[in-house]
C-alpha cells in the first residue's frame, strides 16, 4: 500500500528517505507521492448548532466552505446604517450554542474593507434564547443600505472555560517583569512619535505615583478634548515600544 506524503513547510527539516543506489528512482517516487492529494485531518464530531426561526423571513446561518470558521448571518428586513452611526439589525432567529462554547458575532471582511462596516456587542451566551440582533457600526461618510436577505455578519462558535472565581492573598510570581516607567523611556517614545499631537503618555502621573499601573496614550484633538487612542507596553530589556491603536 502506498501512503501519500505530506509536503513539509519550508523551514522544516527534509523528510527522511530510504537510501538506494538509484537516485532517479528516489526522485520518481517522491514526485508520485507529492502529486497525490492528502485529506485534511478531521476533528471529532461537533455537537449541532440549534436554530429556531422566529418568522418566515428568517434564514438559517450558512458557511461559505467546508472549513470556513464563521456562519454567515442574514438580515430579515431592510435597514440603513447611517454614516458615522450605528443600527441594530434583526435576523429573526434564536440560537442555542453547544455547552462550553459561546457565539461571537464578527464582521464580514468584505463589508469591513469596502464599506467600513464593523460589528459590536458580539457575545452570545449558551443560555441566551432571544432573537439574535446584529449591532452594526458604519465608520464611513456614506449611509449603508441593507436589503432583506443580505449577509451582514458572521457567527463564530468558540470554546471557553468558565472557572470558579477564587480570591487569593498573593499570586504566584511570574518570570515576566512588571514595567516601570521612567523619564528616559518617555523621552525615547516622544522622539519616536514626534508629530503635531500633544501626547500625554502617563495621563498626568509622575514616576512616583505611576507605579505598575498600565499606561494609556491620550491625544489632544482639534477641540482640545482628551481622547484615548491606544495602550502602550514597554520591554525594559531591549527598550521595545509597542503601541496598540484602538481609535477609528
Amino acid at each position: 500500500m502506498t501512503t501519500a506524503s505530506v509536503t513539509s513547510p519550508p523551514n522544516s527539516p527534509p523528510p527522511k528517505r530510504v537510501k538506494t543506489n538509484n537516485d532517479n528512482s528516489i526522485t520518481s517516487t517522491m514526485t508520485e507521492n507529492n502529486s497525490a492529494s492528502v485529506p485534511v485531518p478531521q476533528l471529532e464530531q461537533a455537537p449541532p448548532l440549534l436554530i429556531k426561526k422566529l418568522s418566515d423571513k428568517a434564514r438559517l446561518p450558512t458557511r461559505g466552505s467546508a472549513f470556513a470558521a464563521g456562519y454567515d448571518m442574514y438580515s430579515s428586513q431592510a435597514a440603513t446604517v447611517p454614516a458615522r452611526g450605528k443600527a441594530l439589525v434583526d435576523t429573526d432567529i434564536a440560537i442555542a450554542v453547544p455547552a462550553g462554547t459561546y457565539g461571537r458575532i464578527a464582521p464580514r471582511s468584505g463589508l469591513a474593507s469596502k464599506h467600513s462596516i464593523q460589528t459590536g456587542a458580539g457575545v452570545i451566551d449558551a443560555d441566551y434564547r432571544g432573537q439574535v440582533r446584529i449591532l452594526l457600526f458604519n465608520h464611513s461618510d456614506a449611509d449603508f443600505s441593507i436589503a432583506e436577505g443580505d449577509r451582514i455578519a458572521q457567527l463564530i462558535i468558540e470554546r471557553i472555560y468558565t472557572p470558579e472565581v477564587l480570591e487569593v492573598a498573593e499570586l504566584e510570581e511570574s518570570e515576566r517583569r512588571l514595567p516601570h516607567y521612567h523619564n528616559k523611556k518617555k523621552r525615547k517614545i516622544s522622539e519616536a512619535n514626534s508629530d503635531d499631537n500633544d501626547m500625554d503618555y502617563d495621563n498626568g502621573n509622575t514616576d512616583e505615583d505611576a507605579g505598575d499601573a498600565p499606561m494609556g496614550i491620550f491625544s489632544k484633538d482639534a477641540f482640545g478634548s482628551d481622547e484615548f487612542v491606544g495602550a502602550m507596553a514597554l520591554d525594559l530589556d531591549d527598550e521595545t515600544v509597542m503601541v496598540f491603536n484602538t481609535g477609528f
